[in-house]
C-alpha cells in the first residue's frame, strides 16, 4: 500500500469510529430526554420511536463520506503485479498489457502451434456449406465402401422433388427415399454386427 492509500484508509476508519460514537451518544441523549418526559408527561411509545429514529444528517454524511474515502483508499492500494516469465528473466509488469500490443507478439503462441488466431472469422462455422460437406461425405463413403447406392438415391430424390410437383413422381421419390433409408439402416446394422464380432 502506498502512503496516500494508507492515509485515506486510516482517516476513513477514524471517521467511521467517530460517526459510530456520535450515533451512540445521540441515542443516549434521546433516551434520557424521553425518560425525563415520561416522568413529567405521559408520552406514547410511537412518539419515542419516531423521535429516536431521526439521526442527524451530519452523522449520516460523516459515515457515508468515511465509506467513500475507504473505497478510494482501497482503490489506490492496488499495485501493478510483477512476475518473471518462463521464457526470459526480464521482470514483466501487468501495466504492460494496457499498452498497444503488436499482433505478431500477441499471437506468437498461435503461430508456433500453427493455430489460426482468426479461426472464428475465417472458418465461419455458421456459414458452412452443408451440400459441399455432404458431397465430401459421399466421396468418403464411396472410398470406404459404405453404400454407393445411397448417395445416388439421394441425388435422385433431390432431382425428382425439385423438378416437379406431380403426385406420381412424388410417390416415386418417396419410394426411393424409403429404399435409401432401409439400405442405410442395413449398412448400420451390418457394421455394428461386425464390430461386435471383432470385440468377441
Amino acid at each position: 500500500m502506498s502512503f496516500l492509500s494508507k492515509t485515506l484508509v486510516i482517516i476513513s476508519i477514524l471517521q467511521l469510529i467517530h460517526s459510530g460514537y456520535s450515533t451512540y451518544e445521540f441515542n443516549q441523549v434521546i433516551k434520557q430526554l424521553n425518560l425525563k418526559k415520561t416522568l413529567t408527561i405521559s408520552t406514547s411509545a410511537s412518539n419515542y420511536n419516531t423521535f429516536a429514529s431521526s439521526l442527524p444528517m451530519d452523522i449520516q454524511y460523516e459515515a457515508l463520506f468515511a465509506l467513500f474515502l475507504f473505497t478510494i483508499g482501497i482503490f489506490f492500494s492496488f499495485e501493478t503485479v510483477s512476475y518473471i516469465p518462463l521464457s526470459s528473466k526480464k521482470v514483466v509488469q501487468t501495466a504492460e498489457y494496457l499498452q498497444p500490443i503488436d499482433m505478431n507478439r500477441a499471437s506468437i503462441l498461435d503461430n508456433l502451434q500453427e493455430i489460426d488466431p482468426y479461426g472464428g472469422i475465417n472458418n465461419t462455422p455458421m456459414l458452412t456449406d452443408l451440400l459441399q460437406k455432404r458431397r465430401e461425405y459421399r466421396e468418403w463413403a464411396k472410398k470406404n465402401g459404405l453404400g454407393d447406392d445411397i448417395s445416388d438415391d439421394k441425388d435422385q430424390v433431390v432431382k425428382i422433388v425439385n423438378g416437379t410437383s406431380d403426385s406420381k413422381q412424388f410417390d416415386k421419390a418417396l419410394d426411393v427415399a424409403t429404399k435409401a433409408v432401409t439400405e442405410r439402416d442395413n449398412i448400420k446394422n451390418n457394421s455394428t454386427k461386425t464390430k461386435r464380432g471383432n470385440k468377441k
